[in-house]
């Protein structure tokens, strides 16, 4: 016979159902000895009461097991009351938590290469699978994706302050017994039996005391802490008698508890904008475990707050290995065990038994002995059946620290990761403006493919270009305020496109603009969880090169060569995506050609994103080269290159000028050389820019003495330079050298091509050389005119005229090279080079000069650089007549007062600023005003005048000037009542310049 009190109920559906979806649990009628019934035939009564109706229905599978279904409509809190003939099963009734179809992150699975890798600027795609927390394909949600650009070296300070440490390999300090409680699951703890029961509570050992001045203040994260709280509380259940109904009760326990947490959420939390420091003790002098990055998603297991300071320490477990988990496995697998224990999943964990049974199976050995041997948990439990990657979910206590969660009030971390709404607006408006220029792209090209089909195909087409490649998107990155360029383009077909069906794959896409190291975020937007993985290391490599976005170096051009049979011209030309992102692997469609041109070209792939660019040729000359790309130049191209002249070949060198048959003695003769390497190519300064070609002369008697010392004679003086050829395209090097004697020369001409001391005679030397004339010297020179300069005295406007004439020591006229005779002058104003000019006769010169500025004058007259016979000559220079425009006039200082006479002084100045220091000027002035009196002048004789005149009222006045019949501007006074007895004459003190 059945009895009630001893039928097990069990399965998910007992505790844990999805809202609007069937659920099910098993009922196993058993006898009075706990034996399971062998057959059907009990009428069991299942009754679900709570936020909504809910029919259960039993189905009998006629072996002694019943099946419940049933199907909630509403989420919500539940009681299932199972009994058999009015009689209550064990723990009923049951409390059940219905939840809403939801995807649960912890389910989720994602999966693709795009997790990890991706290119830049290219569609990346990846697989989501959202499922609920039963495992069961759900609805699609919202999901957020963005990146946080992982920097290369870490710097300055972290979020609670401190200098950011460098973390080394080597592991972390661990709190003591933390590692042997986590990994030490055979050994019998201190006070344990041989079978595994627990000591009692006097025989377990006392806690150790804290050396920390810490206190426990309270626990953030819900899924953990709920979980931890139950772990503790079924420890304190050590007087539990019955092994069988202990285990129901943990397990009923666990997973109600499970249930609430997945309704809740759970504990993890993102680091601020600066990093944090992850120590191995809630002391902030604990070793370092790591450095949490801005951005990085934690698991927090326990939160406490420092007395001295106030701030709020958090355990953390990094997410990737969900160290949370980790936590309570240490509780559930602790020596004093009672409670059968569940992972996150729900699933059993392995008990004692199990484990002691798995040691046995793995070293051959005896029960007993097994069970004190210590094995892996992640062995255990795989051992017993756990799948891999639910084991992989137990964190490593090295994985674990502590940081600062809150200092001075404000928050370090945001506890629910979400994507700003504006951010994600941001993203997702990137990925439709990218779309739309990449459909706008691939209609042109399509458009100009018809164009050349109707022309006759692509061999009559001209060359592609930007169009075949699109343009720079370098911009993107530029718009970004973080520079990233990230574009998320949401999942397909999501819900929009899945027709009401639970799609089990969908598709997110996403792109990236700069290359880098990233972590990506990928987490349920609604309930802001990150799902399992996430962030992941995501590295984006540069896509394929792109001519608009890559440029020649500047520091490369511009490009020059030498002709010859070497590569001589060579640029590196580094490769850029379309988003400017450098490019690290070869294999661009690179062509470097110069058309028509004798230039041949060369690209060379370095395999790392860069290209060895090389030319050469065997014509000197300014050349036209292109760089492309898949059809499209570079920035930078076409572009010039010069290719220079080879070293000059002497036996090529061609030699022309008037000073290789005549010269004057004194005077520059000039000789023309043209310099051409092996190839003919004539060479220029440029092409010699740095070498050490040099040339000399030498004017020596001919015969067999002179052609004996023309070997280790000096050079003669002479100025070389280069300029423009007359004669073939090019320049020429020209020597001007200066004979000092008379007569009949031969003129030894060399070259020194390598500055070695060797010379090289130029073809045709030495030439035959006559030499004549003689220099004009100074003693023999005189200067003509200066009698009646003396003479006469000048006013300024005047021209002063002198001709010089230059001879010899002989009193021959002799002209002076150029630059040779030279004429200054020396004003009151400075120093003034004079022009002068060459008349008909040999050696006569005419030298002209306004003098302007009254005052002694001094001209100079020098021939290379000392004075001729008469110089300098000194003469004086008086001012020009006065002119009324450029006269002033100088008021009182203070206003004139009436009845008293007032004085203006007038100031004589001429056309060129010149004060007169004499009189003699007609000065005609007039005063119009009431009671105003006629003017009187008085010259002064030294260029000044006083005009004196008074009124008899008060009121303005208008003086009326005229110099030689030249009105000045009119002066405007006005005259007041006397003060204290009356003024004296209003004499005049500042000056008004009238114009």
């Amino acid at each position: 016979m059945t009895v009630a009190r001893m039928c097990v109920v069990s399965g998910d559906g007992l505790h844990l159902a999805m809202a609007r979806q069937s659920a099910s649990f098993t009922i196993e009628a058993r006898d009075a000895e706990g034996v399971r019934q062998q057959a059907g035939g009990d009428v069991f009564m299942v009754a679900i009461r709570g936020s909504s109706k809910v029919n259960a229905k039993v189905a009998d599978n006629e072996d002694g097991s019943y099946k419940v279904e049933y199907k909630p409509s509403t989420s919500g809190s539940y009681a299932v009351s199972v009994s058999l003939n009015g009689v209550p099963l064990p723990d009923s009734p049951f409390p059940l938590t219905v939840l809403t179809p939801a995807p649960d992150a912890v389910r989720c699975v994602l999966r693709g290469d795009a997790l990890t890798k991706a290119s830049a600027r290219e569609l990346a795609t990846f697989e989501i699978e959202f499922m609920n927390a039963m495992g069961q394909p759900a609805r699609a949600e919202e999901i957020d994706v963005w990146v946080m650009r992982v920097p290369k070296e870490v710097e300055g300070k972290d979020a609670d302050g401190n200098p950011l440490p460098v973390v080394v390999a080597a592991p972390a300090a661990v709190p003591k017994g933390a590692d042997d409680k986590l990994h030490a699951l055979g050994k019998p703890a201190k006070g344990a039996k041989a079978d595994g029961s627990a000591a009692s509570a006097a025989q377990a050992p006392a806690p150790a005391p804290s050396a920390s001045t810490l206190k426990a203040a309270f626990t953030a994260a819900v899924a953990t802490t709920t979980l931890a709280a139950y772990a503790a509380s079924s420890r304190a259940k050590k007087e539990a008698v019955d092994p069988e109904e202990s285990k129901r009760i943990a397990r009923r326990t666990f997973m109600q508890l499970r249930a609430e947490a997945l309704a809740r959420g759970g504990g993890r939390v993102q680091v601020g904008d600066k990093p944090l420091i992850m120590r191995s003790e809630a002391r902030l002098d604990s070793p370092v475990v790591t450095v949490l990055a801005p951005g990085q998603l934690v698991t927090v297991i326990e939160e406490r707050i420092l007395e001295d300071d106030g701030k709020v320490r958090a355990r953390v477990a990094l997410i990737d290995e969900d160290a949370a988990t980790s936590a309570i496995a240490e509780s559930w697998w602790s020596p004093i065990e009672v409670a059968m224990p569940v992972d996150a999943f729900g699933m059993p964990l392995p008990t004692s038994t199990e484990r002691a049974h798995f040691a046995s199976t793995r070293s051959n050995a005896s029960t007993a002995t097994a069970s004190s041997q210590s094995i892996s948990l992640s062995t255990a439990l795989i051992a017993v059946g756990v799948p891999p990657l639910q084991t992989q979910r137990f964190g490593r206590p090295e994985r674990q620290g502590w940081v600062t969660l809150m200092k001075n009030g404000a928050g370090l971390v945001a506890e629910r990761p979400r994507l700003n709404a504006s951010e994600r607006q941001k993203h997702m408006a990137l990925w439709k403006s990218r779309e739309a220029n990449d459909k706008a792209r691939k209609a042109a090209l399509a458009a100009m493919g018809k164009r050349l089909e109707a022309k006759g195909g692509e061999k009559e087409a001209p060359a592609g270009g930007v169009l075949n490649v699109g343009p720079s998107l370098k911009y993107e990155l530029d718009d970004d305020p973080m520079g990233i360029g990230f574009a998320f383009g949401g999942i397909h077909p999501g819900t929009l496109h899945a027709g009401g069906k639970n799609v089990k794959t969908h598709t997110a896409s996403y792109s990236i603009g700069a290359a880098g190291h990233y972590k990506l975020h990928v987490g349920l937007r609604n309930q802001a969880i990150a799902l399992p993985g996430s962030p992941f290391d995501l590295y984006v490599k540069p896509s394929t090169a792109h001519a608009p976005s890559t440029s020649l170096p500047p520091d490369g051009l511009p490009l020059r060569g030498v002709v010859g049979d070497d590569w001589s011209c060579t640029c590196t030309l580094h490769a850029a995506d379309r988003m400017g992102n450098r490019c690290t692997a070869g294999k661009a469609k690179i062509v470097v050609d110069c058309g028509k041109d004798p230039v041949a070209t060369r690209c060379t792939d370095n395999e790392d994103g860069s290209y060895t660019l090389q030319w050469k040729g065997k014509v000197a000359g300014l050349f036209r080269t292109q760089v492309r790309i898949d059809g499209a130049h570079v920035i930078g191209s076409p572009l010039n290159i010069k290719m220079h002249a080879g070293p000059p070949d002497i036996t090529k060198c061609e030699i022309a000028g008037s000073g290789l048959r005549n010269a004057v003695a004194g005077q520059q003769a000039l000789v023309q050389i043209t310099c051409k390497d092996r190839f003919a190519n004539p060479l220029s300064a440029d092409s010699l820019q740095g070498a050490s070609l040099s040339f000399g002369l030498a004017l020596i008697l001919p015969g067999a003495e002179g052609k004996a010392a023309s070997a280790t004679v000096e050079s003669m003086p002479f100025e070389g330079g280069w300029v423009k050829s007359t004669d073939v395209e090019g320049q020429c090097f020209e020597i001007a050298y200066t004979a000092k004697e008379a007569g009949d020369f031969d003129l030894y001409v060399w070259c020194d091509p390598d500055g070695t001391g060797t010379r090289r005679w130029l073809t045709g030397s030495p030439f035959p050389v006559r030499v004549s004339g003689v220099r004009p010297s100074t003693s023999g020179s005189y200067i003509g005119g200066v009698d009646w300069l003396l003479a006469n005295t000048m006013t300024a406007g005047e021209t002063v005229i002198l001709k010089p004439q230059l001879r010899d020591q002989f009193g021959n006229a002799s002209s002076a090279a150029e630059g040779d005779f030279q004429v200054f002058i020396e004003a009151p104003d400075g120093m003034h080079k004079v022009n002068h000019r060459s008349l008909k006769g040999l050696g006569a010169y005419e030298v002209s000069y306004e003098v302007q500025i009254k005052g002694k004058h001094q001209m100079q007259f020098l021939l290379r650089g000392e004075h001729i016979q008469g110089s300098p000559v000194e003469f004086d220079v008086n001012a020009a007549p006065a002119l009324g425009t450029k006269c002033r006039l100088f008021p009182p200082v203070e206003p004139p007062i009436i009845k008293q006479p007032c004085e203006i002084m007038l100031e004589a100045i001429d056309r060129y600023g010149n004060k007169l220091d004499r009189g003699g000027q007609r000065i005609d002035a007039r005063a119009n005003g009431p009671g105003v009196s006629g003017c009187t002048t008085d010259d002064k004789g030294n260029g000044t005048y006083i005009i004196t005149f008074s009124a008899a009222v008060v009121g303005e006045c208008r003086v009326t000037v005229r110099v030689d019949n030249v009105e000045m501007e009119p002066l405007r006074l006005v005259f007041v009542a006397p003060q204290d007895g009356g003024e004296k004459t209003r004499k005049s003190r500042e000056p008004v310049e009238m114009t």
